[in-house]
C-alpha cells in the first residue's frame, strides 16, 4: 500500500454492523467505510466533510468521538482564555451518518452527557460540588492558628516591594567549578523516555534529609521526616495504602455542613436530523444511557459530602443515584426522583476504564497511516475571517503569558515565619515574534536556574492553519514540568542555545 501523502490521523474509530467511521482528531473530515473494517480491507471509502461548521474564533482543538447506532458524533468545544470571560465558544457537535450524511449542531454551553439511538445527550455542565456543604472555616475572617491565607495571615494580598529577600545565592555556579560539572551532569534533566532516568534521595536539591521531600521506588512512598515523625506509605494495587496507627487518634474536626439539595435541570436529546427535544430532571442529572426500552438517569440528589481525613484535608464524597424511566411510548416531559424508585450509581472502574482504552488505541492504531486526504474536497477548516487588529491582540495574549516568567516570587517557607521575596527561576526571557499570519510563531528564549551556561528555546504557534487562534491554557505550567523532568541532553545544544 502506498504511503499516505496527507494521512488521516484518526480521533476515534466508531463500527456499527459493517459500516466503519474513522473520523480525524483535528480536520473536519471522516473516512465512512463499508464491508469491514480491517486493516487490510479494500473496500470503498465515502467521505463526510464539515468545513464550515460555526467554530467561532477560536481553534476547535481534538475532536471527541461519541459511538452511536446511528453514527458517529464528533464533538468540538473550543477553549477560551480565562482572561476573555466576554468571548463566548461556539462548541458543535457533528453527527456522521452511516450513509456518510453530515448534521452540524450547536451545543450552546451544555455538556455531552452520551449517545444513543435517538441522538446526542446534552446536560448542565455544573458540577455537583457546587451545593456541597459549607466547611467549618470558611466565611471565618480568621483562618486561625497563624496559618499563611492566600495573600497573607490576614488575607491581604501583600506588597512584594515590602517583603524582604530571602538570602541571595548565586543564578549559576562559577563555569569549571565541582558545582558547575555537578549541576551540569544532573540527571533529572532527561527525557522521560531516558532508560538512564532515576529518582533518589541524591536528587534533594539541598541534602537536607528533613525538609520533607518525597522519594519514590517502585513498592514504596517514603515521607522524609525525622525521628517518630518519619512515615512509611505502600504503593499497593488500588494506590497508597496508609498504616493503621490506632495510638495516634484523630484530633477532633469539626463537622462540615450538610450538602444542599441539587436543582432541577433540563436534559437536552438533539436528533441526528438536528431536531431537539427536553426533558426536565428534578435534580440535577450528569448521565444518561438506553437499556432497551429503559432511559437510565444518572443524578445527584445533593451535593457531596465533605468528610474530614485522618491526614489532613477534606475527602470529597459524591453519592449519585441512577432512576430508570420506561420510554417505550416516549420520552417524558419530566422525571421525579424525589420518592421513585432508585438505585446506587456504580462506581467508576478505573481497570475497566483503562481496558477499553487500549481496545480503542488499538483500532486507531490498525488506520492510522492507511487514508489518505490528498484530493478530498472540504477536509480543511474554512480560513478564520479575523482582521489585523484581532491577529494582534492573539500575539499580545500569549507575549504577556511570558512577559512575569523573569519578575521575583512571593513564597513561604517552613524556617521562616512570614512571606519573602525569591528571585524567578527564570531570567533574561525574550520573545520574539516570527512568520506572518496564520504561521505566525513566538520564539521564546530564556535562561534557568537548573541549567548552567545555557539558553532554553521554544516556539509556539499562535493560531492554527485556518487562523483560529491557539488558547495555550497553563503554557507556564508545562514549561516548568518540561524544564523539571523532560529536556533533551545538554549534547544538543547549539551554540549554547537547546531548543527544547
Amino acid at each position: 500500500m502506498t504511503q499516505p501523502r496527507d494521512p488521516l490521523r484518526p480521533a476515534d474509530v466508531v463500527v456499527v454492523g459493517d459500516v466503519t467511521i474513522v473520523p480525524d482528531a483535528a480536520r473536519p473530515v471522516a473516512a465512512v467505510v463499508a464491508g469491514g473494517a480491517t486493516a487490510d480491507s479494500e473496500a470503498a471509502v465515502r467521505w463526510a466533510t464539515w468545513p464550515d461548521a460555526p467554530l467561532g474564533d477560536h481553534a476547535p482543538g481534538e475532536a471527541q468521538v461519541v459511538p452511536a447506532p446511528t453514527g458517529a458524533w464528533v464533538v468540538y468545544r473550543p477553549e477560551v482564555p480565562d482572561d476573555a470571560p466576554s468571548v463566548a465558544p461556539h462548541p458543535v457537535a457533528v453527527h456522521v451518518g452511516l450513509d456518510a450524511v453530515v448534521t452540524v449542531v450547536a451545543l450552546g454551553d451544555r455538556h455531552v452527557l452520551g449517545a444513543d439511538q435517538d441522538g446526542l445527550w446534552l446536560g448542565d455542565a455544573r458540577d455537583a460540588f457546587e451545593w456541597s456543604g459549607r466547611l467549618p472555616f470558611e466565611g471565618d475572617d480568621d483562618p486561625g492558628d497563624g496559618d499563611v491565607a492566600e495573600g497573607g495571615s490576614d488575607g491581604v494580598e501583600p506588597d512584594p516591594e515590602t517583603l524582604p529577600w530571602v538570602p541571595e545565592t548565586p543564578f549559576w555556579p562559577e563555569a569549571g567549578t565541582a558545582d558547575d560539572e555537578e549541576a551540569r551532569a544532573d540527571t533529572r534533566h532527561r527525557a522521560p523516555d531516558d532508560p538512564d532516568l532515576t529518582w533518589s534521595a541524591d536528587d534533594d536539591p539541598d541534602g537536607d534529609p528533613d525538609d520533607d521531600s518525597v522519594v519514590a521506588t517502585a513498592g514504596w512512598f517514603l515521607t522524609a521526616g525525622s525521628g517518630d515523625d518519619a512515615l512509611a506509605l505502600r504503593l499497593g494495587p488500588d494506590g497508597i495504602e496508609f498504616p493503621d496507627d490506632p495510638d495516634d487518634p484523630d484530633d477532633p474536626v469539626a463537622d462540615a455542613e450538610p450538602p444542599s439539595p441539587t436543582p432541577s435541570t433540563v436534559l437536552a436529546l438533539v436528533r441526528p436530523d438536528g431536531s431537539r427535544a427536553e426533558v426536565r430532571v428534578d435534580r440535577l442529572a450528569d448521565g444518561v444511557r438506553r437499556e432497551g426500552d429503559e432511559l437510565v438517569v444518572r443524578f445527584h440528589p445533593t451535593g457531596p459530602r465533605q468528610v474530614a481525613s485522618r491526614w489532613g484535608g477534606w475527602d470529597v464524597v459524591y453519592e449519585p443515584r441512577e432512576v430508570r424511566v420506561d420510554v417505550s411510548a416516549g420520552l417524558p416531559e419530566e422525571i421525579v426522583t424525589v420518592g421513585a424508585a432508585t438505585e446506587p450509581a456504580p462506581e467508576h472502574d478505573p481497570a475497566a476504564w483503562e481496558r477499553e482504552e487500549e481496545v480503542r488505541e488499538s483500532a486507531r492504531a490498525s488506520w492510522s497511516g492507511r487514508l489518505d486526504l490528498v484530493g478530498v474536497d472540504g477536509s480543511r477548516w474554512a480560513p478564520w475571517g479575523g482582521d489585523e487588529t484581532a491577529h494582534a491582540a492573539a500575539v499580545a495574549r500569549l507575549t504577556a503569558v511570558f512577559e512575569g516568567l523573569g519578575e521575583p516570587v512571593v513564597l513561604w517557607t517552613r524556617e521562616h515565619p512570614g512571606l519573602r521575596r525569591a528571585p524567578s527561576e527564570y531570567r533574561d526571557v525574550r520573545v520574539e515574534v516570527v512568520g506572518e499570519w496564520p504561521d505566525v510563531e513566538l520564539v521564546v528564549s530564556l535562561e534557568h536556574r537548573s541549567m548552567p551556561h545555557l539558553r532554553l528555546r521554544r516556539r509556539y504557534r499562535v493560531s492554527d492553519e485556518t487562523g483560529r487562534p491557539l488558547e495555550w491554557q497553563y503554557v507556564t505550567v508545562h514549561l516548568d514540568e518540561d524544564v523539571a523532568t523532560a529536556l533533551p541532553p545538554r549534547s544538543q545544544a547549539v551554540d549554547g542555545v537547546l531548543d527544547i
